[in-house]
């Protein structure tokens, strides 16, 4: 037997005398073991901390039960299923046991885990702390609470099951307690921002659209005496950007103190839905009131205008906060926010091209006379007004320059270019074609391609508007031919081209209607009405020719649609690169018949029909409600088995050190000496 340095050797001569002292042996083995025991539990007894003392000093279940029973009770002896702010008080106090009693009962130097503490102590707060909080939740609550309480509740089920979170995470999967709670922020989230109206009609819903309301109300009446300068680059714009997002940035701010995804999302969609509908109303009384009330004037619309690039400019910083705050409800919400933003954008970008529009007709309005003066006697004698209408669009574009960005006044010299191409070629088909009833036409005093110099005047204006404002177009540089110089050079080779180049002009006109759109319709129409009109003013064209060459041109015209339709051509104007002012888009304008506001009416319908907001809602509605119920779980899940696998990584670093300790230093075991003396003590006796 050996101990420490020391060996014994024991000889019997005897089976039965071996057999005694093989028994003593084995016998001073198992007390000494014992009194090992003994002394280890004695000194973790001495180490245990005071819950753990207190938690191993009962004999019984029934005895340990009944007293931590007895402290849960005494933390939530003041809630009455009512006082959110009582729950709110006992969950967080709830919250601070269970946290400390994670640092009583973690292993330490002389000390193991006691998990099983820590086990039993949580299943009796997490019981309590879900019944209060669903007592609180009850019909009643629902029924009368106001978005304070909602708020207040929502952030307490967010807090406590973070906290349960954590503590769970110490333990094994099997052990750690269900959270309800938080299967009910999604319903609690559509209460705050008050889905659906009806129900909830002081939700933020409901509070941002009067918000919104009353300002676009104010910005209405106001008009243009609260138009704001900004000095550094004139540039104008009103205060509406930055009150109404500071309205959204405290909704958004709220929801993420709560670290809810779903409330997130729900105040995110709610406050741009209110934004839409908000710039919807400031639009439709632009429309209305832009170029006639007094009130409102050029400067306003301007600052219409450049108030979108703020809004655009508020959206990309939303988009950038939930990408870099590293919080990860915020890259929940990211992905799911896209089509929302995209939606908020089409608006805005609408809402500015109807001011651009405003703008524009304010130009041509003012041109209103000098157009009338086209195609008159004087005109027919070489003072063509084309000049001064050149002139008279730079000189408003000069203007406007100083109050808007760069951006918007290359759109707003597109569209004033448009209209008033559109507005001469009006002028010029109403000369080439009056009604036959009219004066003129009874009076033979309408204009005629094959008279002198006609033609050569009339492509002289189209020299003149092209040279004079195409200047304006190409400041960017690059890019296509602007559609208004391309219709002109249609309009060019239809005055005197020979058949072949008119069917090839015709065709590749064709060629730019979208294919499956359902607008193409009316594209094709306006194309086909103009090649009509155009080869019967054509005086050099026989009869018989011309018929032929209308059949032609609609025959290639279907042929060519027939073929986009075919190979699967895309379903709208913006899948085909196709823009408001193409030429195509034009024909319509003109030979389609309405005004030059038409079509942009028509596309603005079929833009809210086909809006990422009106699929989003018709698609993904129910999936979205399903995501909204559960994606708080899931984030929770997630973070769980996160920490988990923290703990256990800190676990298995802890063990590996150990072990690196243990081989430098062994361990001496002191046992043999107990041994020894219980031997000592048998010698004795034999």
């Amino acid at each position: 037997f050996i101990s420490g340095d020391r060996a014994f050797r024991f000889k019997a001569d005897a089976h039965a005398k071996a057999e005694k002292w093989v028994k003593v042996i084995r016998t001073g083995m198992k007390r000494s073991e014992a009194r090992g025991e003994e002394e280890h539990r004695a000194k973790e007894a001495l180490n245990a901390s005071q819950p753990v003392r207190e938690y191993d000093s009962y004999a019984t279940e029934e005895g340990r039960l009944d007293a931590a029973t007895e402290a849960v009770d005494m933390l939530f002896m003041s809630c009455d299923g009512q006082d959110i702010a009582c729950v709110t008080q006992a969950v967080g106090f709830a919250a601070e046991e269970l946290t400390a009693l994670v640092e009583d009962t973690k292993a330490e130097t002389a000390r193991p885990a006691r998990l099983d503490v820590l086990s039993f102590h949580l299943s009796l707060y997490h019981e309590r702390c879900e019944s209060e909080i669903m007592r609180v939740v009850g019909t009643h609550f629902r029924d009368t609470a106001s978005n304070n309480d909602i708020y207040q509740l929502i952030e307490v089920i967010q807090r406590y099951s973070a906290m349960l979170t954590e503590i769970s995470s110490h333990l094994a999967e099997e052990a750690r307690p269900p959270n309800a709670v938080i299967k009910m922020v999604g319903a609690l989230s559509d209460q705050f921002v008050g889905l659906p109206e009806e129900q909830y009609p002081n939700g933020v819903v409901s509070v941002l659209k009067g918000i919104f309301a009353r300002t676009a109300e104010h910005q209405m009446r106001v008009g243009g005496t609260e138009v704001r300068q900004n000095f550094e680059d004139g540039e104008v714009f009103t205060t509406i950007v930055s009150d109404v997002w500071s309205h959204i940035s405290t909704q958004r701010g709220l929801a993420r103190k709560t670290g809810s995804a779903a409330l997130r999302y729900r105040v995110i969609e709610a406050s741009l839905g209110a934004l839409r509908q908000m710039i919807q109303k400031l639009k439709r009384d632009n429309k209305e009131r832009g170029a006639t009330d007094q009130n409102l004037g050029a400067a306003y619309i301007c600052a219409t205008i450049n108030n979108v690039n703020g809004h655009m400019q508020q959206l990309e910083d939303l988009m950038a906060t939930l990408e870099d705050d590293g919080h990860a409800a915020s890259g929940e919400v990211r992905s799911k926010i896209g089509p929302l933003v995209e939606a908020t954008q089409e608006t805005l970008t609408d809402y500015a091209g109807s001011g651009v529009s405003v703008l524009s007709s304010i130009i041509i309005a003012d041109l209103g006379e000098t157009f009338d003066k086209f195609f008159d006697a004087d005109w027919a004698s070489g003072n063509s007004p084309a000049g001064v209408v050149t002139a008279t669009i730079d000189d408003y574009l000069s203007e406007y320059e100083a109050s808007l960005t760069d951006y918007w006044v290359s759109k707003l010299a597109l569209d004033a270019t448009a209209r008033a191409v559109v507005t001469y070629i009006k002028r010029l088909e109403a000369n080439l074609h009056p009604m036959k009833k009219s004066k003129a036409f009874l009076m033979g005093r309408y204009l005629k391609l094959k008279s002198t110099g006609v033609v050569e005047r009339i492509k002289a204006d189209m020299d003149e508007f092209e040279t004079k404002l195409s200047r304006r177009l190409s400041r960017g540089g690059g890019g296509p031919r602007p559609g208004p110089f391309r219709m002109l050079d249609d309009i060019k080779v239809m005055l005197d081209g020979d058949t072949d180049v008119m069917l090839a002009t015709i065709l590749a006109a064709a060629a730019t209607i979208p294919g499956n759109a359902p607008e193409g319709m009316g594209l094709r129409q306006g194309l086909e009405a103009a090649v009509e009109r155009w080869v019967k003013a054509r005086a050099d064209i026989q009869s018989k020719a011309s018929k032929q060459l209308i059949a032609a041109a609609n025959d290639g015209i279907a042929a060519v649609v027939d073929q986009r339709n075919s190979v699967g051509g895309a379903g709208g104007p913006e899948d085909n690169g196709l823009r408001p002012f193409d030429r195509i888009c034009l024909y319509a304008q003109v030979y389609a018949g309405g005004g030059f506001d038409a079509l942009g009416d028509e596309a603005e319908v079929e833009q809210v029909a086909n809006s990422p907001t009106a699929q989003y809602n018709e698609e993904k509605h129910d999936e979205m409600l399903v995501w909204i119920q559960h994606v708080d779980q899931d984030l929770d899940k997630q973070k769980g088995s996160m920490l988990s696998r923290i703990h256990s990584i800190e676990q298995e670093y802890a063990a590996e050190t150990a072990s690196k300790l243990v081989a430098k230093h062994p361990l001496k075991r002191q046992n043999s000496a107990a041994v020894v003396t219980h031997l000592e003590g048998y010698w004795s006796k034999e």
